[in-house]
C-alpha cells in the first residue's frame, strides 16, 4: 500500500496567502494580552522556544503554564475565507495519488479543518493528524512521527511525507520515510524537491511515484 503524508501550511496552499503570517501575528498577540509577556521579549522567547522545543506552544506550556486548547483556539481564530478558496488544480493532483492519504500538522485540528474545506480538498483525505493527536510533540522530533504511525498503522518504507521544512523531513526520513520538500529551501538531502504542491502530478503521470 502506498501512504501519502501531507503537511498542511504553506504545503497544501501557497505561502503567498498570508495565513501564516496572521498565525505569527495571533501568536505574539496571544503572548502578550494572554499570557502578560511584555511585547519587547515575545521574539526572543519566541526564537527561544522554537530552538528548545520546537513550536512556541510547548515553551509556553513549559514556562507560564499555558493550556494548549487556549492558546490554538486563539492562533487559529482566522477568517479563513480572506485568504484561501477552492483549488480544484489540487484536488485532481491528490485524487492522482492512489493509496491512503493523510495530513500531519504542527498546528490545530480545528484549523486543518477549516483549511482543506476552503481548499475543497477534505475529502481527498483518509486521515488528519494534528498537534493534539501526538501530545503537542512538534514534527521535528521522531517521537512525534511515532505517535501518528502507531495511530495510522502505516509504514515508513511505503510512505511518502510532503512538506514544507527541511527539519520536518529530516526527522521522517530517519524512520525511513521517502521525502518530498514543497517550494523554496535545500532539497539536495531529500528525495524530491517541488516547487509548488501541484508539481508532484508529475511522477504520478510518469509513473515513479512510489516508495521502493
Amino acid at each position: 500500500m502506498q501512504n501519502y503524508i501531507f503537511d498542511l501550511d504553506n504545503t497544501l496552499y501557497h505561502p503567498n496567502t498570508g495565513i501564516l503570517e496572521e498565525v505569527n501575528h495571533r501568536i505574539n498577540s496571544f503572548m502578550i494580552h494572554k499570557v502578560g509577556i511584555h511585547f519587547e521579549k515575545v521574539d526572543f522567547l519566541r526564537r527561544t522556544y522554537r530552538e528548545k522545543y520546537g513550536v512556541t506552544l510547548r515553551g509556553l506550556m513549559y514556562h507560564y503554564s499555558v493550556r494548549p486548547s487556549d492558546y490554538l483556539d486563539y492562533v487559529h481564530d482566522l477568517a479563513y475565507d480572506e485568504f484561501i478558496d477552492k483549488d480544484p488544480l489540487l484536488n485532481s493532483c491528490l485524487e492522482n495519488l492512489k493509496g491512503y492519504r493523510a495530513v500531519f500538522t504542527n498546528g490545530a485540528k480545528s484549523h486543518a479543518v477549516n483549511i482543506l474545506s476552503k481548499l475543497g480538498v477534505y475529502e481527498c483525505f483518509d486521515d488528519i493528524f494534528s498537534i493534539e493527536d501526538v501530545d503537542y510533540i512538534p514534527k521535528i522530533y521522531i517521537e512525534s512521527f511515532k505517535k501518528m504511525m502507531n495511530m495510522s498503522g502505516i509504514i515508513p518504507g511505503d510512505s511518502i511525507l510532503f512538506e514544507d521544512s527541511c527539519l520536518n523531513l529530516t526527522a521522517a526520513a530517519k524512520l525511513g520515510f521517502k521525502t518530498a520538500l514543497i517550494g523554496v529551501g535545500n532539497g539536495s538531502g531529500f528525495d524530491y524537491h517541488f516547487s509548488s504542491i501541484y508539481d508532484i502530478v508529475s511522477l504520478t503521470e510518469k509513473g515513479q511515484m512510489y516508495c521502493e
